[in-house]
Parts: structure tokens; C-alpha cells; sequence
């Protein structure tokens, strides 16, 4: 019985994985597509939150934000 939870439990932690992945993927996405539009339609109020989402989100925010800021 001991042999059927450990790989129960590998399963279930490498799918949550792949979730946050494309969690991940899908939160980028959504991101960058909001900025593209941002500079397309000339709408340089919008700002993109910095903090909470961990560092390469801060960064890649921070870029989203400078950029606008340089065509206000």
C-alpha cells in the first residue's frame, strides 16, 4: 500500500506544477498583450503592478511602467 501513495503523490505534485507553469505563462501573457495594446491605442495613464508577484514579474513590470512613462 506504502508503494502506491509515493508515486500517487509525485503524480499529483508534478500536475500542480504544470499548472503554475502555465499559470505563470498565462499571467506574462495577459501582461504583455495589455501593454502592446496600451502603446497601440496611445493610452499612457495605465500602470502595471510591481509588488507581490515575485522578482523576474517586478522586473518585467518595472520595463512595462518605464517604457510608458517615457511616451507620457
Amino acid at each position: 500500500m506504502e508503494y502506491f501513495i509515493t508515486p500517487f503523490l509525485v503524480g499529483l505534485i508534478i500536475i500542480f506544477q504544470i499548472y503554475l507553469i502555465f499559470k505563470y505563462l498565462d499571467k506574462t501573457n495577459r501582461d504583455l498583450a495589455s501593454f502592446l495594446e496600451s502603446i497601440r491605442f496611445s493610452e499612457f495613464t495605465r500602470s502595471f503592478k510591481i509588488e507581490g508577484m515575485g522578482s523576474s514579474f517586478e522586473e518585467l513590470n518595472q520595463a512595462f511602467n518605464d517604457v510608458i512613462q517615457d511616451f507620457q
